[in-house]
């Protein structure tokens, strides 16, 4: 089933976007994460907040962790990490996923 979240992947990559923010359902769609890769869209990625939000079930489970191994440029954004007081922990998740 897919969502609308789901349908603005395929709009942003038919709109030739050069980086797509949160990520969070990529790993639902391979071939999405293909054309990613192949067209070089970064992806914005915000673990901590994610999980907090409920947009994934653990941070360890997040799309941080899949997406490199699939040629995925990515950045880890905190999204509000001075709100959740986050900020320590968003350059320990950049040094553990090594992006």
């Amino acid at each position: 089933m897919e969502t609308d979240t789901d349908g603005k992947l395929t709009d942003a990559l038919l709109l030739s976007a050069k980086r797509i923010g949160r990520g969070f359902t990529l790993p639902r769609h391979p071939h999405i994460v293909d054309e990613i890769s192949e067209h070089g869209v970064r992806v914005e990625v915000c673990p901590i907040s994610d999980e907090i939000l409920g947009l994934t079930p653990r941070i360890s489970g997040h799309a941080i962790y899949s997406l490199p191994a699939d040629n995925v440029s990515c950045t880890i954004s905190m999204d509000n990490g001075t709100l959740f007081g986050l900020v320590s922990s968003y350059v320990e998740l950049s040094l553990e996923a090594s992006v």
